[in-house]
């Protein structure tokens, strides 16, 4: 029951003692932010005090979408202090001159706690200038696709950013289809590489004594550059995108050797037609990977050094594809002729995960074409790892007239006691492709899986503590996970309407 005198303190706009230590309430606060923004903005409006110490959590994040009418519309004054993140959107650069104009419009400078900058589908062209404005403020800048390095004579000089930055965090995000979209758009892709490459040469070896995470296309890592210096401080280095020369893959050893700290390592790079399945590191390179917490390679060789090493802290790995499979599957146009895919069998999964000894394995993801291995896979997975709580498989018919034994797939899965989510992509003969327009295949889709969903849920639902099943479904501009839980759930048993999916695939089009 409510205290009235709290009431009428309310009423005056005035404070109500708190039970809790501030730092413990603004703990609870970040927390609630993650699971329920709404549910924080209402606590927020309960008391002054409570007010004041949720203001750096809610405003610690802030977005800025330009309009044709408006333009940039900055924080309001008030809140600035506690902007700490800026994503930008939808910037153009018919509204201003120069792009340090177009941040000076923003008030960048007034921002005095800015760490962290993200350009966001942001259609200007980021020339040096820009990035010498940036790298005066932030620790962290994101770049994702459509924004585009521009090529200008100031490239020629020596820009700020060749020496030493302050950048702990960095990640470019490109288009993961750059072929076809330049053939679509009809701009120079190679020129577009050689700016690119200019542009994070000066960057990222600027930061190489401060650095702590790298995210990066391989078609223009300057890895040779990377292999020259040392990295004390990186944790986490993901190269995305495909390889361009046969010696990438011993230069990535190069840079490796230079980082002694690594905790996630991410190489998710489409090979080549003359360089299938590259090691990524091989018998010659001496590296300590003890502390190695997350590893993720797409289309590994079994005999590659990487697995035969001790990784004991290892709890996350994924034996993947790049680009997705099912685009080689149903969307081949997607792909430049050249593109090539060595999935692995399900007996190569099989070779790789019993060289490795990953006893804290919590997160799995598994793609392969099926094989005379599959079975041993299945109860390989189920019986050795006692803490694996999310697994995704990603399986691929060795023929297309096979018909998919779900029932006895997931029955072999349900022995993993730890299991919370399965999430599943069984290449069923009645899959539509991505951006597929047929109303009555998609319909016919979802009645489908629908059905599958309910007979999986049956035998997965009585494992202690299992959450949810999910399944791939296509859409017209990416895939989706659709989750399902089982009866007892007390909320919804499909995560969100079936046509309108929050979550997309690892690996989507147009870029995730």
């Amino acid at each position: 029951m409510s205290n009235p005198s709290d009431e009428r303190s309310l009423s005056r706009g005035q404070s109500v003692p708190m039970p809790l230590p501030d730092d413990v309430f603004i703990l609870i606060a970040f927390e609630l932010k993650r699971a329920d923004f709404d549910g924080l903005l209402m606590m927020s409006r309960a008391s002054w005090r409570i007010r004041l110490l949720c203001l750096p959590t809610l405003f610690e994040c802030s977005y800025i979408r330009n309009t044709s009418k408006s333009g940039f519309q900055i924080p309001p004054e008030q809140v600035r202090p506690y902007v700490r993140r800026l994503t930008l959107f939808g910037a153009d650069v018919s509204h201003c001159d120069t792009p340090i104009e177009l941040l000076y419009k923003i008030h960048l400078p007034l921002l005095p706690n800015l760490s962290r900058l993200h350009f966001k589908q942001t259609s200007f062209g980021i020339s040096p200038r820009l990035m010498d404005v940036c790298l005066d403020k932030v620790t962290s800048l994101d770049i994702d696709y459509p924004a585009r390095w521009r090529s200008t004579s100031q490239m020629d000089q020596t820009p700020a950013y060749t020496s030493r930055n302050l950048l702990r965090h960095f990640s470019l995000k490109t288009h993961c289809f750059r072929e076809l979209l330049s053939r679509l758009r009809r701009y120079d892709l190679v020129a577009e590489y050689a700016v690119e490459s200019r542009y994070l040469a000066q960057l990222v070896c600027g930061m190489h004594t401060t650095a702590e995470s790298l995210s990066l296309p391989m078609e223009t890592a300057p890895l040779s550059r990377m292999s020259e210096l040392s990295w004390p401080r990186i944790r986490t280095l993901a190269l995305y995108g495909r390889y361009l020369t046969p010696g990438q893959p011993a230069l990535l050893q190069s840079v490796l050797t230079r980082m002694p700290s690594l905790r996630s390592l991410r190489v998710q790079v489409a090979q080549l037609p003359a360089l299938s399945r590259p090691w990524i590191l091989n018998p010659h390179v001496s590296l300590d990977f003890a502390e190695l917490r997350s590893l993720t390679v797409a289309y590994p060789d079994p005999d590659d050094i990487i697995f035969s090493m001790k990784t004991p802290c290892l709890t996350h790995l994924s034996l993947r594809d790049e680009p997705r499979y099912y685009f080689y599957r149903r969307n081949r146009g997607f792909l430049p002729s050249s593109a090539v895919a060595p999935i692995l069998g399900a007996s190569d999964c099989l070779a790789i995960l019993r060289k490795m000894d990953v006893p804290l394995l919590s997160s799995l993801e598994l793609v392969y074409k099926v094989d005379v291995g599959e079975y041993e896979l299945l109860h390989h997975i189920s019986t050795s790892y006692p803490n694996l709580a999310q697994l995704e498989v990603h399986r691929y018919r060795a023929n297309d007239t096979d018909i998919v034994p779900y029932t006895s797939i997931t029955s072999t899965l349900s022995k993993i006691r730890s299991l919370q989510a399965l999430y599943l992509n069984l290449d069923w003969a009645l899959t539509p492709p991505v951006h597929c327009k047929d109303d009555e295949m998609i319909g016919a889709w979802v009645i489908f899986i629908r059905e599958r969903a309910q007979e999986v849920l049956s035998i997965l639902q009585s494992s202690p503590r299992f959450e949810y099943v999910a399944f791939l479904h296509p859409q017209l501009q990416c895939c989706t996970w659709v989750e399902f839980r089982p009866s007892w759930y007390p909320g919804k048993q499909i995560d969100a309407d079936i046509f309108e999916l929050k979550r997309r695939d690892s690996d989507s089009a147009p870029y995730v």
